[in-house]
This record gives structure tokens, C-alpha cells and sequence, in this order.
């Protein structure tokens, strides 16, 4: 009976081993199948208990031997594991931003014009702009004025005087951007305007405040100070005192942002005519300002 008994155990083992071959066999195109192999081998050849590249132990019954039925359970979960998903890391090419060539487009940003200040017209065109336009309203209040070369309502006039009155304190720029539009003749008729500056407060009943349009605070004082002896009556003591006496402050004799005003003022006196003021300054004025707007020199 024992015999038997062993015999049919010795059956049944083969029988494993063969439908376990046979599984291995038909599982060729099976990724697990060379793991599967291999392993049956170790199972065969083996008589230690040790670890696999996979991680099984051979003794997956824990019984302390390796037999079929530890290779059977081996077989059963490599077959069912779920395959090893390995990933290769994605490098994004690094993202690079395009090469700007051309300067951003900006709006230009509105300002009432009331908020330009004097101290701007050294370097902003705009602010100059504003600034000669108050100037002219002032000036003429709204009104044009009959000359010798026709009616003019005072803006190219209004920002030549504001330049003169500022002499050697505003930018280029500045200049170019007001006055660059015009010819170097019409520079020149606008520009001598300013022998004119009495005779328009006259006519259109104004009060220029020279203070509110020169950088310079003294100059602005200085030409106040003429506008008061004028309209006291005593501006010819005045010049004489200055041209006769030599009472005078020499910067304020030479300088073109000056002598056309006082001679302005003065133009029923001997003593300055403006003749003498395009001799002694402006003259030498309008053709530097004709070459800084136009690159043309002034040809009187």
C-alpha cells in the first residue's frame, strides 16, 4: 500500500512538472517566459533556499524545502504580476524668450495741460508747447495783431519768445521739436516779435508777468521791473539811467533774453534802437537757433 502510495505521489509530481513545462512552452511569445525558465531551472538545481533578481524566495511555502509546489506558486505569481512600467524622464528643450529688437510701443500718456510746470520746458517738448501757448494767452488774449507781414494770432511768435527768454537753457530737442517745422525766414520775422511785446500788451490790454515764464528768476524780475517804469511813465529815466549813467547790470545789457524786451519798452527813446539789439545780440541769436531747429545758418 505504501508503495503505492509513493508511487502515485511520484506520478502526480511528474504530472505537475510536465503541465508546468508544457505552460512555460506555450507561453514563449510571453514576456515573463525567460523569468519563468529561469526560474524552473533554479527550482531543479538548487537545494539552498535563496533570492532571485525578482525578489521571490524559492521556498514560497516556507517549509523549509524547495519542491513543486514552490515552483507552481512561483510560476502562478510571476504569471500574474503586473509588468514593471519603467519611464524615461521627458526633457522639455528649456524655453527661451524671442530676442527683442524694437523698443516697446507705449501711448503716449495725456496730462491736463495745466499740470506742466515752467521747470519742464528745459526738457520736455511737450511741456514748452503748453507753456508758449499760456504765453500767448497772456499776450494777446485770444487776439490777432495786424503786422507788416499780416494778421498773426501769436503761437509760433508766443514759443520764439519763450526760447529767447530762456536763452541757452532749453534742450535742443526742445527746440527742434516746437520750432523745426518752420522756414529760417520765418523763424527770423517771428523771433523779432519780441521788439513788439509792448506794444501787443497795449493793444490788447494785457499784463505780461515775465516771472512766470523765465527759468532764470532775476530775469524775470529785471523785465517786470521795465514793464512797472513803463507804465509809470518814467521808463525813459530808466534807459537813461542804464545807457547814459551806466547804472546797469551788465548781464542784463547784453544778453538777448533782455535788450530786445527793454528795447521794446523803449522805443520811443533815442538811446536803443533795434537796430543797435540785432547788432549787440539777436542777430547772432537767430542764426544760432536757425542751425540748432534747421541746420541752416541766418541770413539777414
Amino acid at each position: 500500500m505504501k508503495k503505492d502510495y509513493k508511487k502515485l505521489v511520484c506520478i502526480f509530481s511528474i504530472i505537475i512538472l510536465l503541465v508546468g513545462h508544457a505552460e512555460i512552452s506555450a507561453t514563449e511569445n510571453n514576456s515573463n517566459f525567460a523569468n519563468l525558465n529561469t526560474l524552473k531551472e533554479g527550482l531543479l538545481l538548487s537545494k539552498n533556499l535563496k533570492e532571485v533578481d525578482d525578489g521571490f524566495v524559492y521556498d514560497i511555502n516556507k517549509d523549509g524545502r524547495i519542491d513543486v509546489l514552490d515552483f507552481c506558486r512561483l510560476k502562478r505569481d510571476i504569471l500574474h504580476k503586473e509588468p514593471s512600467v519603467t519611464t524615461t524622464p521627458i526633457t522639455e528643450p528649456p524655453v527661451t524668450e524671442p530676442i527683442v529688437t524694437e523698443p516697446p510701443v507705449t501711448e503716449p500718456i495725456w496730462r491736463d495741460p495745466d499740470d506742466y510746470r515752467l521747470e519742464e520746458i528745459a526738457y520736455d517738448g511737450e511741456a514748452f508747447n503748453q507753456i508758449a501757448y499760456r504765453l500767448k494767452k497772456d499776450l494777446l488774449n485770444g487776439n490777432g495783431i495786424e503786422t507788416e507781414y499780416g494778421t498773426v494770432w501769436g503761437s509760433a511768435e508766443a514759443a520764439c519768445i519763450l526760447a529767447i527768454l530762456n536763452n541757452g537753457k532749453i534742450n535742443e530737442d526742445v527746440l527742434t521739436y516746437n520750432l523745426g517745422m518752420y522756414t529760417a525766414e520765418y523763424l527770423t520775422i517771428c523771433t523779432k516779435f519780441i521788439y513788439k511785446i509792448c506794444y501787443a500788451q497795449e493793444l490788447c490790454g494785457t499784463d505780461l508777468d515775465f516771472e512766470k515764464y523765465t527759468l532764470d528768476p532775476s530775469i524775470g524780475q529785471f523785465l517786470n521791473s521795465i514793464d512797472d517804469e513803463f507804465r509809470n511813465g518814467t521808463i525813459n529815466d530808466k534807459m537813461y539811467d542804464m545807457f547814459v549813467n551806466g547804472n546797469y547790470i551788465e548781464e542784463h545789457i547784453y544778453n538777448p533774453s533782455t535788450l530786445p524786451v527793454i528795447c521794446s519798452y523803449g522805443r520811443n527813446s533815442y538811446l536803443l534802437g533795434s537796430e543797435n539789439v540785432d547788432y549787440i545780440c539777436m542777430d547772432a541769436y537767430i542764426d544760432n537757433l536757425c542751425k540748432t531747429v534747421l541746420g541752416d545758418s541766418y541770413t539777414k
